[in-house]
């Protein structure tokens, strides 16, 4: 899946009014003669998933007014599109409550009719929201809270242009989702994280599941079991065997029974669960063994190494 890039349009900051101007310099040349233009993201009427943008469409509006609120922006934005071809995600009669901005993320308080929003209609409205307000130069990221609270879909956070992925060509570069296995901080032993993964062929999975495992977990309560530092040498896999080559860093975990063994069954755990892997061989690039986990011979996964 590709991430969409904001088209080459800047809007500047006015202090204190939380107003915008946008730069002509980078539009495109039908739109020369605008003094103040900016791209309306909407749906398209037939969405073209192999298009850069997918479900959605733009249309540039000249604002005008250089000292335009973000409110104002939005009452705008939110009458509707004027091109044939492209519809609102907005239900009818929203409007923005109020906006407020801190350390790059603008929050909208929008009114309760963007509470009747659910599922990918939801999506498509946030999307489009945050791809019009991330061309404003001094937007981080854009928090959407109604009189209901924060959208579950947020939690704490903000979206940003890159949240959104709106170009399917998985069927150029098709996704795995795949487990991987790190250590878990409260009981000591493994637990899973599932990341997808775009691959090209079959045959680089096992590569591209272990370069993710090596990143490290994105979950609260896990850590990471493999030492830092610890690169991929090679890997490949022959009737059913999965044979890997990590740098010396990894004998780093072979401090105590615990650790050595959280790092070679996080290995283990995650290629097991491949297709046509049953089990794994590691081998340290020159050649040592491990003290307090041999790996000696090939290991399969085993069910007591997992919380």
């Amino acid at each position: 899946m590709k991430r969409f890039s904001k088209p080459a349009v800047w809007l500047l900051a006015a202090a204190v009014f939380l107003s915008a101007a946008v730069s002509g310099c980078a539009v495109p040349s039908r739109e020369e003669n605008y003094a103040n233009p900016i791209f309306f993201y909407y749906c398209r009427s037939d969405p073209d998933y192999s298009s850069r943008t997918g479900a959605l469409a733009s249309e540039v509006r000249d604002l005008g007014d250089p000292n335009i609120s973000i409110a104002d922006i939005l009452k705008q934005y939110f009458s509707g599109p004027r091109a044939n071809d492209l519809v609102s995600p907005f239900p009818a009669k929203l409007s923005c409550e109020d906006v407020s901005i801190e350390d790059g993320i603008v929050t909208l308080h929008l009114s309760n009719e963007y509470s009747s929003l659910t599922g990918v209609r939801l999506s498509l409205a946030s999307a489009c929201i945050t791809m019009t307000l991330s061309q404003i130069d001094f937007v981080k990221g854009v928090q959407i809270r109604t009189a209901a609270g924060t959208l579950s879909e947020q939690a704490n956070e903000s979206f940003s242009a890159a949240n959104f992925l709106l170009q399917d060509d998985s069927s150029v570069n098709p996704e795995q989702t795949v487990t991987l296995f790190f250590a878990d901080k409260r009981s000591g032993k493994l637990k899973t994280e599932k990341r997808t993964i775009t691959y090209g062929s079959q045959e680089d999975l096992p590569e591209l599941a272990l370069k993710a495992l090596f990143a490290g977990p994105t979950q609260p309560g896990l850590s990471q079991a493999i030492p830092e530092g610890t690169e991929l040498v090679d890997v490949s896999v022959s009737s059913g065997l999965c044979t890997v080559v990590v740098s010396e860093t990894f004998a780093d975990c072979d401090t105590d029974t615990q650790t050595a063994e959280l790092a070679v069954h996080s290995i283990v755990s995650t290629l097991c669960l491949l297709d046509d892997i049953d089990s794994v061989k590691i081998s340290i690039l020159n050649g040592a063994d491990l003290k307090y986990c041999s790996i000696k011979k090939p290991l399969a996964t085993q069910e007591g190494w997992i919380s």
